[in-house]
């Protein structure tokens, strides 16, 4: 996922993409990768104006229900973040990934504590 979104990145001209939260209470206080040496893929840093600001356009519908089942399941024990172009407005092939990860994660192996569980807006 992660070197297809840079793929996609550079097919389009963004600069960049980071994980933004997708609901405000979502918003991590620690953050990882480096925005601050040109074009690091991936990071998040709380924080962080727009970049990594909560997210703010349209979900589809049936991510926001496969988001609001496991909300509900596991309350505020459970973050969720959606992929998003540095760029605002983002540029018009804007396609998204949405993973959760638990509120309490520490921050020091992050491959292992992260489900990439739904995307929209790639073409088919």
């Amino acid at each position: 996922m992660s070197a297809f979104l840079t793929q996609q990145r550079k097919r389009v001209g963004a600069a960049a993409w980071a994980w933004r939260p997708l609901r405000k209470k979502d918003a991590l206080d620690y953050g990882w990768g480096n925005s601050y040496q040109g074009s690091v893929d991936g990071f998040y840093q709380p924080n962080w104006n727009r970049t990594c600001g909560p997210y703010d356009m349209l979900v589809p519908r049936r991510v926001l229900e496969r988001t609001a089942s496991m909300a509900i399941e596991m309350g505020d024990r459970v973050k969720f973040l959606v992929s998003d172009f540095t760029e605002h407005p983002a540029p018009a092939y804007s396609g998204h990934f949405i993973m959760a990860m638990p509120a309490s994660y520490n921050g020091t192996d992050f491959e292992g504590y992260h489900v990439v569980f739904d995307s929209w807006g790639f073409p088919h």
